[in-house]
């Protein structure tokens, strides 16, 4: 069965401070064709991540996004929530 919220950024609030900062990084990122958020458990990534995502969204950009699960440890299953999340963003005419 596929967890349908794994596929949706979560609702956060507006970041303050330190998060602010680092979301002015991630805006500034935007132009590259990847970018890395790394910090230790704790320190917002998911946070920053879904208000960059739902910012995106606002202007109008497609955006496609994967919660992992532990069952992400095997290639097949990760490739397969993938291609879920970019079919949600970019859905294939069928």
């Amino acid at each position: 069965m596929t967890n349908n919220s794994r596929f949706q950024a979560p609702t956060v609030g507006t970041q303050a401070g330190e998060g602010y900062r680092a979301l002015m990084q991630l805006q500034r990122a935007a132009d590259r064709r990847l970018t890395c958020v790394i910090a230790p458990a704790g320190f917002g990534k998911t946070s920053l991540l879904a208000q960059r995502c739902r910012e995106l969204r606002t202007a109008g950009r497609r955006v496609a996004w994967l919660s992992l699960e532990p069952e992400d440890r095997d290639s097949f299953h990760l490739l397969s929530g993938l291609l879920t999340a970019l079919e949600t963003a970019l859905p294939l005419a069928h």
